[in-house]
């Protein structure tokens, strides 16, 4: 096996390495949507900071394309989900060392979940020592109301079981926490529904970040107004659903500041687990400079 070479990569982005007998403490999961710029750079920044699995939306590359890059540079590594590159996007990248755990969202009873318009990317994540549970990845049109609809069709009957839905979901609410000076508010009718408390029901799913921050008004997509004045909403979540309700207590949640160039805001959730040590996997240099 030949010897490998050392690689120096542009300013910012230094070579970076996984460990393959270091021991899982924590599970680091984010979300970013990156405003349909090119996903290496954020797959590159998020690895580094530890993010074990990164949910992407607006991706401007193709399912096929990424994977691509993906084995030469992160081998190991996985991607679920579909894009074409044009639209929509939302995906799914597993970092090597949890890749082995982690397989497609499918159930005899309920299914398997397909890409629906890209606006989904679904897997079940089983840990040697914890219960098993979904994640999706889910971007939601603020204008396309049948995709919407689609959305909400292929996770309700997912609602019961243990299972985390994140990404960006064109939906404020609440107007006070979670807007400023925005004017009008995105709003996805079906989640107001599902994070409401009503007469005859309680909310089927948990707001991660509002649940451990009551009072936060930290924004994922702040801008600046031509006036100089900051304007802008919460509309990218981690949600739970009732079955990981025990989890509160152990997990914490953040936005964090560094858009990697985005126009929003990574939300990262790290749950405390089971210690387990990953497979052997081989070492991986990121070749960042052949994508320069």
């Amino acid at each position: 096996m030949g010897r490998i070479k050392n690689i120096h990569p542009p300013r910012g982005l230094q070579s970076w390495r996984y460990a393959n007998d270091t021991p899982i403490l924590n599970l680091q999961i984010r979300t970013h949507n990156i405003g349909k710029k090119s996903p290496l750079p954020f797959i590159v920044h998020h690895f580094k900071e530890g993010t074990h699995l990164l949910a992407l939306q607006e991706v401007n590359m193709s399912t096929t394309e990424l994977k691509e890059v993906l084995s030469r540079t992160f081998p190991g590594a996985t991607l679920f989900g579909y894009t074409n590159g044009r639209s929509n996007g939302s995906i799914l990248i597993v970092h090597p060392a949890l890749a082995p755990f982690v397989r497609p969202l499918t159930s005899q009873g309920l299914g398997t979940i397909n890409n629906v318009q890209e606006c989904i990317a679904a897997v079940t994540i089983s840990l040697p020592k914890e219960p098993t549970f979904h994640v999706f990845g889910v971007y939601i049109s603020g204008h396309d109301t049948g995709a919407r609809s689609q959305v909400a069709s292929a996770i309700a009957p997912w609602l019961a079981t243990p299972a985390l839905i994140l990404g960006d979901m064109n939906h404020v609410q609440n107007p006070i926490l979670d807007s400023l000076n925005q004017g009008a508010l995105a709003d996805w009718p079906w989640l107001r529904t599902q994070l409401s408390f009503s007469e005859r029901s309680r909310p089927t799913l948990i707001d991660y970040f509002r649940i451990k921050k009551p009072q936060d008004t930290t924004l994922t997509r702040p801008q600046v107004a031509r006036d100089g004045t900051t304007k802008g909403s919460r509309i990218d979540y981690v949600l739970g659903t009732e079955s990981t309700r025990p989890w509160i207590a152990s997990t914490q949640v953040a936005i964090h500041t560094n858009r990697v160039g985005s126009d929003h805001r990574p939300v990262e959730l790290i749950k405390s687990i089971q210690p387990f040590t990953p497979p052997h996997t081989i070492n991986a240099i990121l070749r960042i400079s052949e994508f320069s």
